[in-house]
């Protein structure tokens, strides 16, 4: 029997299922999101244990991750049930133009899931404790 990984690395981050129902995203230094990156990630989570119940997602951005404006043009989780992926999102972000970004995003392509920003990841921590 074949026991499934508590972490994955891929291109844009390191994806690690810290307890059973809580899987943290650190995105790498100077890691360029894109939606073929997120497609990987996508992909990737699927090789982690599946939990009982979807998930908390800890997304943690690093400071030097850049964006490729073709993720504004359409919905990255288009075709997945995200609710059946993810409980709650908590991203924690560290700079003003990550925010503003994040913010942009999900203006355009709302999240079916509760999802918050935080600038620290106790807070994005404890909000998830509540979720």
């Amino acid at each position: 029997m074949t026991t499934a990984p508590t972490t994955v690395d891929t291109a844009l981050a390191v994806i690690h299922a810290s307890r059973s129902d809580l899987f943290e995203f650190r995105f790498k230094p100077d890691a360029v999101l894109s939606s073929a990156g997120i497609q990987e990630i996508i992909q990737a989570r699927t090789r982690l244990p599946e939990p009982e119940r979807p998930p908390l997602v800890l997304l943690v951005l690093h400071e030097g991750l850049r964006l490729e404006m073709e993720l504004f043009n359409r919905d990255q989780y288009a075709g997945h049930a995200v609710h059946e992926l993810h409980r709650a999102v908590a991203i924690v972000v560290l700079t003003p133009v990550q925010e503003t970004l994040t913010r942009l995003y999900f203006t355009y392509n709302p999240s079916p899931v509760p999802t918050e920003m935080f600038r620290t990841e106790a807070e994005a921590l404890a909000w998830l404790a509540g979720q």
